[in-house]
């Protein structure tokens, strides 16, 4: 985790948007480790960890001229996609995905992942279209599994699930302060698609819900989802 800290400054500093030239060089040295670490092969801080820096890099990209930028961050990107496939369909966000790591908080750090490329857009103007559908199923899969079939803790505001939505919101958001082509139409239509698959899953209660808990604010639950489904539309 530390290595990885110390490597922040190497890719922005000031917080002006300035590049350093290197990212592309950087690959061999932090990639593989950065790698590993987003595969939880290395605990849970050190997966946050390279979070972090993906996040650093990630608006980057575009400014940068040094050759294999884009595919450094995309083959980060990858290794955080590998570990949401390997998570189950459905189950207890308490329950223990590898040794010492619970679910819920692998969960939270890959919702944060995935926001991010959203946010920046660059997996899906620069990746190829497998990779675009991959990046999809997972957005999809992590929806259904915050929602409250599969979590007890059906928070629409600060917990998993708002986190959740607000993923979504973040790619609609991006879409339309980039402006829309032909490319980006195509590639939100195939996004669209995946979200409208996962919204029924990820709303559905479990069998064995004898009633709504008091503290599910169903009502605000609804009210998020239609304001999603609003923005989609409207972008």
């Amino acid at each position: 985790q530390t290595g990885f800290e110390e490597w922040l400054p190497m890719v922005a500093f000031g917080g002006s948007g300035g590049a350093h030239p290197a990212l592309g060089v950087l690959r061999p040295v932090f990639s593989p480790l950065a790698m590993r670490a987003a595969k939880l092969e290395m605990g849970l801080e050190a997966m946050e960890a390279a979070a972090e820096l993906l996040e650093a890099c990630m608006p980057l990209v575009h400014d940068l001229a040094a050759e294999g930028s884009v595919s450094t961050v995309l083959l980060l990107l990858g290794s955080f996609l590998d570990t949401c496939a390997r998570l189950p369909q459905s189950a207890p966000h308490a329950a223990y995905l590898v040794e010492g790591i619970a679910l819920g908080d692998a969960i939270g750090v890959l919702l944060t992942v995935l926001h991010t490329a959203f946010a920046h857009r660059v997996p899906l103007s620069r990746g190829s279209d497998q990779f675009r559908s991959d990046l999809f199923s997972a957005a999809a899969k992590l929806l259904v599994l915050v929602g409250p079939g599969s979590s007890s803790d059906v928070d629409c505001e600060g917990g998993l699930l708002g986190r959740g939505l607000d993923m979504w919101d973040a790619l609609a958001a991006a879409h339309r302060e980039n402006g829309p082509t032909t490319e980006s139409e195509e590639v939100l239509t195939l996004a669209f698609g995946h979200l409208l698959a996962a919204l029924p899953q990820a709303l559905v209660l479990p069998p064995s819900l004898a009633a709504v808990p008091e503290d599910w604010d169903m009502p605000r639950l609804r009210s998020r989802m239609s304001q999603l489904l609003t923005s989609w539309c409207g972008g």
